[in-house]
């Protein structure tokens, strides 16, 4: 029994002994497993760091000449030394900074040296502000190259075409009307109508009445006057940002094409009244085509101011006959109030009468 018990109690002695070394080197394992792990991490976080520096053109260097951010952790050439941080928490911010783009708006990084920003809008990528400059000088010699009326020798204004011509030349609505209209007597016309431009003929006016609709000797060129407007918008936009935006520090010099094409300018006004008073005259007769007869094309014929070829004065326009009619009223409308209105001894205000 005794030597039974002492064997037992050997046994017990020698597991005891087995059980406390396997616990030891179970605990130094675990303690070289996190060194390990934390050795790799770091050569990680080194390795992810010389990529984005390489990435950014820059590799900043200490003194010794080794890249920043090489040593261990807590080392001299670590971040936590430098920022106090852990360099896991300090990368994961860096790289962050750097995806979002900040590090560039600020104009540094955490270690490196600070980021040069463009000198000027133009280097940069993406410039929000950009706005194309339009030469309003060109457009304007665009516009009157490629619009200009060969009747008025200006800028169409509700461009027109005859219709039963085939090709299709554009000129102004009030233009055209009096170029048909001017050989026109006794309700028929004295020469062939035929275009200006080609002298393409069409037939005259149909004298019996009522008149067929379609036979209305005009149509309205569409294609023209969109691609007008369109020429004018861009004048006109280019003309508004040189005269009325005060935002900008260099303002360019105004020019001619700029003053006359700005908004509320006279080659604006002027190109959509005269649009206004074509639109009107060719509703005009449009209206009385069916039924007109030979005293209404002879109305017709002096209400857009049409004078014949042996009249010593030439064709006058409806723009200078407006001007001149609208100056006869304003001087016959001043002359009527002063005979209306008088003024009395004691300053006041009163009518003859």
């Amino acid at each position: 029994m005794a030597t039974s018990t002492a064997g037992r109690s050997a046994r017990q002695n020698v597991r005891g002994k087995r059980g406390g070394r396997r616990g030891t080197t179970h605990t130094k394992t675990d303690a070289l497993t996190i060194q390990e792990k934390r050795a790799r991490l770091e050569r990680k976080i080194t390795l992810w760091r010389k990529k984005l520096e390489e990435s950014q053109g820059t590799v900043p260097k200490s003194a010794e000449g080794r890249p920043m951010g090489s040593g261990a952790v807590g080392g001299s050439g670590g971040r936590s030394s430098e920022h106090g941080g852990s360099v896991l928490t300090t990368m994961e911010g860096a790289s962050r900074e750097d995806n979002f783009g900040l590090s560039h708006i600020h104009g540094f990084s955490y270690d490196h040296e600070p980021v040069v920003m463009p000198a000027s809008p133009a280097e940069s990528s993406l410039n929000l502000n950009f706005r194309p400059s339009i030469n309003t000088q060109w457009a304007q010699a665009e516009l009157n190259d490629k619009f200009m009326c060969e009747l008025c020798m200006g800028i169409i204004a509700l461009p027109y075409s005859l219709k039963m011509s085939e090709c299709q030349h554009a000129f102004c609505a009030l233009c055209l009307l009096q170029w048909i209209f001017k050989d026109f007597c006794d309700g028929v016309s004295q020469s062939p109508i035929h275009c200006p431009s080609c002298m393409t003929s069409i037939p005259n006016f149909p004298v019996e009445t009522p008149r067929d609709p379609a036979t209305f000797p005009l149509v309205h060129n569409h294609v023209a006057h969109m691609i007008l407007h369109a020429y004018t918008g861009v004048l006109t936009d280019a003309a508004n940002e040189i005269l009325y935006d005060f935002d900008d520090v260099k303002q360019p010099v105004a020019n001619e094409a700029s003053l006359a094409w700005g908004w509320d300018m006279p080659a604006l006004q002027g190109l959509h009244r005269r649009e206004r008073e074509g639109e009107e005259f060719v509703s005009a007769l449009r209206n009385q085509w069916a039924a007109a007869d030979n005293t209404v094309f002879a109305a017709f014929k002096n209400f857009i101011g049409c004078q014949s070829d042996d009249d010593p004065e030439q064709i006058a326009g409806f723009d200078q006959r407006g001007e001149r009619s609208i100056s006869t009223d304003i001087a016959k409308g001043h002359e009527e109030k002063e005979e209306w209105v008088t003024e009395d001894e004691d300053g006041s205000v009163g009518n003859e009468n």
